[in-house]
């Protein structure tokens, strides 16, 4: 089993038991089995949440990915760190360099029990990529094609490739979800159909395929390729504050204009409420929007 020295951080392949004593041939130290599994899953838990970040707030996949596979090799076959370099590498396609057909060596590259953790974890991944295909489709129909026709050959060609590699990926995860754990499939389906959703999807890819666009005569390269990665919780907190702020302020001239009708100065004691509602809603964006963007 795994541990990690408390004192110079080198991650050492130990077979002690719990009640015994782990050596360190970098730094010469001793330390207790415990400390050495407690420093471990200090360091991992740092690095998750790190990769994290970079994933979710900063959009920095290269590193999102260098510190998710730094959690695996403190947790052989993680599926959450897993599962985060496939989000890497699904959510730095661009319309050049789509990556879809990066996502399946993710997974066969470790071995993968699906545990019912394992499972939702799989679950909730499908449903990012099938978010991508949508984004990617609708990104095509907008950017790419033009009078029916695609705007330039390289774009074509990356296009008919990725109905190809997005149709092996989810007829992967189609395969993958019959092994996973029944009640948690099953849980899952009740809410968000997600087979049903996969099965759609690969309707739609196929009907994609079956046409055949012309190339338009002045081929035309976009200076700006990229596909755009929505933050879905940096949105949420962020319309939250804003209605958090509308309310207190609405409150605000509520309370002054019965102020006002009521010339009565005591009612401007109640300005008091929404004065603070507004002041621990911006504290609290503010404290959330400094944790996810650091690095």
């Amino acid at each position: 089993m795994k541990v990690v020295c408390p004192k110079c951080g080198n991650l050492i392949d130990s077979q002690q038991e719990d009640n015994e004593y782990v050596f360190c041939n970098e730094c010469g130290s001793n330390f207790s089995f415990q400390d050495g599994r407690k420093t471990l899953v200090k360091r991992y838990s740092a690095y998750s949440n790190l990769a994290y970040r970079y994933l979710t707030t900063t959009g920095e996949y290269d590193k999102a990915e260098e510190y998710y596979e730094k959690c695996l090799q403190f947790k052989n076959n993680d599926f959450s760190s897993i599962i985060g370099i496939a989000l890497a590498k699904l959510y730095s396609h661009t319309l050049l360099e789509t990556h879809f057909d990066q996502i399946i060596p993710v997974f066969e590259k470790y071995e993968i029990s699906l545990t019912a953790e394992n499972t939702l974890l799989l679950l909730s991944f499908s449903g990012d990529v099938l978010a991508e295909a949508k984004r990617y489709f609708e990104d095509v129909d907008e950017r790419l094609i033009k009078d029916g026709k695609f705007i330039a050959t390289k774009y074509y060609s990356v296009y008919k490739k990725s109905l190809n590699d997005l149709r092996e990926v989810f007829s992967y995860i189609l395969e993958a979800i019959k092994l996973g754990d029944e009640e948690e499939i099953k849980q899952f389906e009740e809410d968000d159909k997600i087979i049903e959703q996969i099965k759609e999807m690969l309707t739609e890819i196929g009907n994609r395929a079956k046409i055949d666009f012309n190339i338009s005569e002045e081929e035309t390269i976009l200076e700006e390729n990229s596909v755009s990665v929505i933050n879905q919780e940096a949105l949420k907190q962020k319309r939250l504050f804003i209605g958090v702020e509308a309310f207190s302020g609405i409150l605000f001239l509520i309370i002054i204009i019965v102020a006002s009708l009521t010339q009565n100065n005591l009612v401007y004691l109640f300005l008091i409420a929404p004065a603070l509602t507004a002041l621990c809603g911006y504290l609290f964006y503010s404290y959330w929007l400094k944790k996810n963007t650091k690095s």
